[in-house]
């Protein structure tokens, strides 16, 4: 009946012309407005929430590098994943302040990227792992050697590992841009950076020569994603670091919005999304 449309709808015309016109769900109203941007049929459009199973997702609380400000970056480094914005970003608030520790969890890491990574050491205070993680008690004890999850994803669906973060009491840092901006309210749920569109394909080749691995169809110029603000990173993470208030009411924000993204709730959106579309 329906195509799921849930990856690459952040480009509006690879939406409008691989769907064929056929029914869509987009995950996240945010999703949704791409495809309306590009011109998808209104009465064809519609969108779900993904969940987090929070009996799964509990609450953790910080114990490891207690006597550090930990941000942890927990992604891939992607081409989309705004690796590089974070490391210049953590770069420009923490220069030399070695009380703070730019954690990264990647996987499948290439030695370019290693190589770029290991350039910003002689500033910062890296902790690095290049490995594949299974088991979810090892990711919340991820989760619990850090202060904030940062994460500054240039074109996300969902990023659930975002809402994984809050379920367990790990604030989190992105731009309100795609999935994020469903359920990102600064210095509420999490805490926004600015950020600007900006085209893929006159970046691509750059990102690419960091060693950042790009998983995506070819880029055409009308194509968009957001480029992360450093700036507007670095001041948030200052901010984070010297309000301890606000980063445990954030966190426990986080975790009752968490509670609110049950699958029941998914699984109802998608029920009511496939009415529409018999009715029509």
């Amino acid at each position: 009946i329906a195509k799921i449309v849930c990856y690459e709808t952040p480009f509006p015309d690879f939406v409008v012309q691989n769907c064929r016109n056929k029914p869509i769900f987009c995950v996240s109203k945010d999703n949704m407005r791409f495809a309306l941007d590009g011109g998808y049929p209104s009465h064809l459009v519609n969108y779900i929430n993904l969940g987090v199973d929070t009996t799964v997702w509990a609450p953790v609380k910080k114990k490891h590098l207690l006597n550090k400000f930990v941000v942890l970056s927990y992604t891939e480094s992607l081409a989309r994943s705004g690796m590089e914005i974070l490391l210049e970003g953590f770069k420009l608030a923490f220069k030399g302040d070695s009380s703070c520790v730019l954690f990264i969890k990647d996987r499948n890491a290439t030695p370019e990227f290693k190589k770029y990574v290991n350039t910003f050491k002689e500033d910062i205070n890296i902790e690095y792992q290049d490995n594949h993680i299974e088991n979810i008690d090892s990711i919340r004890d991820i989760f619990a050697s850090a202060d904030v999850n940062a994460y500054m994803g240039r074109s996300s669906t969902w990023a659930m590992p975002l809402t994984e973060s809050m379920a367990c009491g790990l604030p989190i840092i992105s731009p309100m841009y795609s999935g994020p901006a469903e359920y990102l309210r600064d210095e509420f749920t999490g805490f926004g950076v600015d950020y600007e569109l900006s085209k893929p394909a006159e970046e691509i080749a750059y990102l690419k020569s960091l060693g950042m691995r790009n998983f995506m169809f070819p880029f055409r110029n009308s194509d968009y994603w957001c480029k992360p603000s450093i700036e507007s990173l670095a001041k948030v993470l200052r901010k984070i670091k010297e309000n301890p208030v606000l980063r445990n009411k954030v966190a426990k924000n986080g975790i009752e919005f968490a509670r609110t993204l049950t699958w029941e709730r998914s699984a109802l959106m998608l029920s009511e999304g496939l009415k529409k579309i018999v009715l029509n």
